[in-house]
C-alpha cells in the first residue's frame, strides 16, 4: 500500500488505525485521533463556508493548542495554505505587511490577540476573523459554536491537496527589510519528518511534548507532523511560564522525547538542586529517553551539566525554515559534542567558501 502523500491523508490514515487513542492532550482536554479528524472535517466545512478555496491563504495566530492543529489541517485539507504568524508580532504595520504579502483571506486567532487583528481588519475589510475562544466581538466567528453548525459539504469530503501543493508559508527574518515568506509543500514536511525519523528511530509508544511554539517549523515538524505519522501522543503546552505546570504534566503523560532549545536545557540543569532535582529527575524526566536541541548552538557546559544531573545526553541538529527544517541530526549511537551530525536521508549539503 502506498503511503499518503498529503498532510490530511496522513492524519486520516492514523485516525483510521488508532481512532480511540489519544492524539493531543492539554491540561484540561484530551482528543482522540477520531475526535481530532472529526474536528478537522468540521473546520474544513467552516472555512469553505467562509469563502476559503484551494490555493487561498489564511493566517493562524494562536498559542500552542488543539485549535492550532485543527485549523491547520482543515486549511490544507481543502487545498488552502496555512500562514502561521508569531503571536508576539503586535505592530499593525508588521501584521498588515504579512497578511497583504501572503494575500491572506482570513485569520484564526484567539481572544488575547483578536482586538489587534480586528483593528487591522479596518484596513483589510474583506478579511474574515475566527476566534478560537469566546470573544463577543461583532463580525468575528467563534470557532467551536460555528463548528457545531457547519454543514457537511460535497466539496470538502475528500482532500483537495496534492503532495507538491504549497501547504504553508512561514515568515522568517531576512537580513534586510521585511520578513520573507518561505513556501513549504506537503511533500517537504512529510518527507523531512520521515527522514528525521529514519535517524532518530522514534516509535508509536513515544510521547512528545509541544513546548516550543507551533508557528516555528522545528516544533511543528518535530512535535506535530512526526507523532501524527507515528500515531503517538503529544502533550501541548500553551504557555512556557510558569514551568511548574508543564513539568508536572510531563511526568503525568510520560513524555519520552523532549525537543527544546539550549536555553530550556540550561534552565533545567541549573534548577537541578535538592528537592527540585528529585522532582525533575524522578517525575518530569522519568520517561525521557531522547533529548534534541536546535535553533541555536548548545554550550558544552550545559550539555555536561544536564547529563550529570539527569543522566541524559542531548543530541544536536541543524536546520532552516527553508528545509522544513531538518538538515542534519547527530545519530543517538554516534554522539559527538560540537557536531550537529550528518545529513538526514534525502538531503545533500555543499560547503561553499565565499
Amino acid at each position: 500500500m502506498t503511503e499518503p502523500k498529503d498532510l490530511y491523508s496522513c492524519l486520516a490514515k492514523t485516525a483510521g488505525r488508532y481512532p480511540e487513542e489519544t492524539s493531543f492532550v492539554t491540561d484540561d482536554r484530551r482528543l482522540s485521533w477520531a475526535e481530532l479528524l472529526s474536528a478537522v472535517d468540521g473546520a474544513a466545512d467552516l472555512f469553505w463556508q467562509l469563502g476559503l478555496r484551494k490555493g487561498d491563504r489564511a493566517a493562524i495566530v494562536l498559542r500552542n493548542s488543539p485549535e492550532f492543529v485543527i485549523a491547520y489541517f482543515a486549511m490544507v485539507k481543502i487545498g488552502a495554505v496555512a500562514v502561521p504568524i508569531n503571536f508576539l508580532v503586535s505592530k499593525a504595520e508588521e501584521i498588515s505587511y504579512i497578511l497583504e504579502n501572503s494575500a491572506c483571506k482570513g485569520v484564526v486567532t484567539e481572544k488575547e490577540f483578536i482586538k489587534t487583528y480586528a483593528a487591522v481588519k479596518k484596513k483589510l475589510p474583506d478579511l474574515f476573523l475566527v476566534s478560537a475562544d469566546r470573544c463577543g466581538l461583532e463580525g468575528v466567528t467563534e470557532f467551536w459554536p460555528a463548528l457545531k453548525g457547519a454543514r457537511s459539504r460535497q466539496q470538502t469530503r475528500e482532500t483537495a491537496a496534492h503532495e507538491h501543493d504549497v501547504a504553508t508559508i512561514l515568515y522568517t527574518s531576512g537580513t534586510t527589510g521585511h520578513p520573507k515568506g518561505v513556501l513549504l509543500t506537503h511533500h517537504n514536511m512529510i518527507e523531512n519528518s520521515r527522514a528525521a525519523m529514519h535517524t532518530l528511530e522514534p516509535t508509536k509508544k513515544d510521547v512528545f511534548m509541544a513546548l516550543l511554539p507551533m508557528f516555528h517549523t522545528f516544533s511543528w515538524t518535530g512535535n506535530v507532523i512526526t507523532p501524527m505519522l507515528l500515531g503517538s501522543k503529544t502533550l501541548i503546552v500553551k504557555n512556557i511560564t510558569p514551568p511548574k505546570l508543564w513539568l508536572q504534566a510531563m511526568g503525568r503523560e510520560g513524555v519520552s522525547i523532549l525537543i527544546a532549545v539550549p536555553q530550556i536545557f540550561g534552565v533545567l540543569a541549573k534548577e537541578a538542586k535538592g528537592l527540585k532535582k528529585f522532582f525533575l529527575r524522578f517525575w518530569s524526566l522519568r520517561r525521557v529517553r531522547l533529548c534534541l536541541s536546535g535553533a541555536a548552538p548548545l554550550n558544552h557546559a550545559i550539555s555536561q551539566h544536564f547529563h550529570k544531573a539527569f543522566g541524559l545526553h542531548i543530541l544536536e541538529g541543524y536546520g532552516l525554515t527553508e528545509t522544513s527544517p531538518v538538515v542534519t541530526i547527530v545519530p543517538p549511537k554516534a554522539r559527538k559534542h560540537g557536531s550537529v551530525g550528518k545529513a538526514v536521508r534525502g538531503v545533500a549539503i555543499k560547503i561553499v567558501d565565499e
